[in-house]
């Protein structure tokens, strides 16, 4: 599929044509919707940053346990 037929099915979809693998001999893109995908992976990286606080907050109860 040439370019141009890609640009232009993306957008009859009301989608974003996104470069997945631009090393790949043909360059290989996918059509999505690009604002719902960095939503997505903001919210998965929010989700981590708590769980890694919460663990971090019981080492340091455990530690002041130990020194006490």
């Amino acid at each position: 599929m040439t370019l141009g037929d890609a640009i232009q099915m993306a957008r009859q979809q009301e989608l974003d044509l996104v470069e997945v693998s631009p090393n790949a001999d043909p360059p290989v893109a996918r059509m999505l919707d690009y604002g719902k995908l960095r939503y997505l992976y903001s919210k998965k990286e929010r989700e981590s940053r708590k769980s890694q606080k919460s663990y971090i907050s019981r080492c340091v109860q455990s530690l002041q346990a130990k020194l006490s």
